[in-house]
């Protein structure tokens, strides 16, 4: 008799143990999130040879399929709607559908709710109806309505508020659905799902939060921009988004080291065409601020343009765009920027949800100039003596070609470089005239030996 009991002992606590192996397998999901471990690929393994394993499982338990959980989900979701729209203050419905969407996760399935395990997984790839909330997501005015509905959402609803959303949907959905077959294992895996779902809550409006706070970008300035043929007047300004929500361009300052002698402007590249236009709409004028000396005892002067307001709209979601999307301005000056002693730009930024103060990531300076002329430095002698048939080329007793500048007088009215691939040779007697704005630049050796009878001048072409 005691032999036998031992027997049975064993037997039920093998029972248990393999129960306990089977539940733990079809709760897994529900316990543990994230990455695939070695557990869940068990799982799915046994799901591909035996597909009706879970839901054979489930009827055999008087557990409810999974299907029947949506239910819940569908609660949250109405719930969310519900707050959404008393703060929509008359926004369309496919920006409320948008919001709840960026929120929750909608999944494929018809009102199935996810919320985000992975930061970093994008609403599109995961939107239940990917065609209207792309509409969205392309459009920047709708998108950035959207953020704002969310923010306020957010806002009046913190992290506890959530949670208490999820109880709410799991007590309907037990009062409605389960009372009269409530038993333990259905309690324990009910209590594993609000918990699931409550963590989920939390990491979305966590994630929410965060990507509407973060906001920001980078300023290129371009001077002499190569688009206007140098233009030494110009400096063309590009603000880039580099974060998750728009933001404002609000205050632009520019520092010289020379007062300009009329006002600086800025304008908005108002038909997109990348050039400053007489058509291009002007935001403002630069107001003078202050004047300080470094230590160098050079005065800096500062001038300053408020209340810009020109959104940066980000496209961080936006679908088929490569690269960054950049909202291009122009600073136009009475004169050149470098004789100006243009040294410095700062901005403020203004987040366009939060209303955040912020400040550039950063803003780097481009001189088009110093570039002019980059590919004109590696072409080959004979290219270079057809371009500017002045010079002659041969080839000296060493075997390297030479451009030359043979006794006469010549008069140079634009700028002419001489390529690195050559030496320059000028002959005694060579006389150079200069035009107004003309130069030679040489990216190679010049040898220029003139004599006391036959001296190689350089000299302007006119009275200035």
């Amino acid at each position: 008799m005691k032999k036998n009991y031992s027997i049975w002992i064993k037997l039920s606590l093998a029972a248990g143990l393999i129960l306990a192996g089977v539940l733990f397998l079809l709760w897994y999901p529900l316990i543990k999130e994230g990455r695939l471990g070695r557990i869940a690929r068990i799982r799915q393994k046994i799901l591909r040879v035996l597909p009706w394993w879970e839901s054979g499982l489930r009827t055999m338990l008087l557990i409810p399929q999974e299907d029947e959980y949506k239910l819940i989900q569908q609660n949250i979701y109405q719930e969310v709607k519900n707050e959404m729209e008393k703060q929509s203050d008359g926004s369309e419905d496919i920006i409320i559908k948008s919001a709840i969407s960026l929120l929750l996760y909608l999944r494929p399935n018809p009102a199935q709710i996810a919320f985000p395990v992975d930061p970093d997984q994008s609403p599109l790839e995961t939107a239940n109806d990917q065609d209207l909330m792309r509409s969205v997501i392309s459009d920047p005015d709708r998108r950035h309505k959207r953020n704002e509905l969310v923010w306020k959402f957010i806002k009046k609803n913190s992290p506890r508020d959530m949670e208490k959303i999820v109880e709410k949907s799991v007590r309907d959905f037990k009062r409605d659905k389960l009372t009269p077959n409530l038993h333990p294992l259905v309690a324990v895996e009910l209590w594993l799902r609000e918990n699931q779902l409550k963590r989920r809550a939390v990491v979305a409006h966590d994630r929410v939060t965060n990507n509407l706070e973060a906001a920001n970008g980078v300023i290129y300035v371009r001077l002499s921009p190569k688009e206007q043929e140098w233009d030494p007047n110009l400096a063309i300004i590009d603000v880039t988004s580099k974060r998750f929500s728009s933001f404002y361009l609000d205050r632009l300052t520019v520092e010289f080291s020379a007062t300009p002698s009329a006002q600086l402007a800025l304008f908005r590249d108002t038909n997109g065409s990348g050039r400053w236009e007489n058509d291009d709409q002007v935001i403002g004028e630069f107001q003078p601020q202050s004047v300080k000396v470094d230590v160098e005892s050079v005065p800096k002067v500062n001038f300053r343009l408020d209340n810009i307001s020109e959104m940066i709209f980000s496209t961080m979601e936006v679908p088929q765009v490569s690269g960054d999307l950049t909202t291009r301005f122009f600073l136009r000056a009475p004169e050149s920027l470098s004789s100006l002693g243009f040294t410095d730009l700062t901005a403020r930024f203004k987040n366009a949800v939060t209303g955040k103060n912020l400040d550039p990531e950063g803003v780097r300076f481009i001189d088009d100039e110093t570039n002019r002329y980059r590919q004109d430095t590696i072409i080959d002698g004979q290219d270079f003596v057809n371009q500017h048939p002045e010079f002659f080329l041969q080839t000296n007793s060493s075997g390297q070609n030479e451009v030359i500048l043979i006794s006469r007088r010549y008069v140079f009215s634009g700028v002419i470089v001489v390529p690195n691939t050559v030496r320059m040779r000028i002959l005694p007697g060579a006389k150079l005239q200069f035009l107004p704005g003309a130069s030679l630049i040489s990216y190679s050796p010049v040898f220029a030996e003139g004599t006391s009878t036959a001296p190689i001048i350089f000299t302007s072409a006119g009275k200035e």
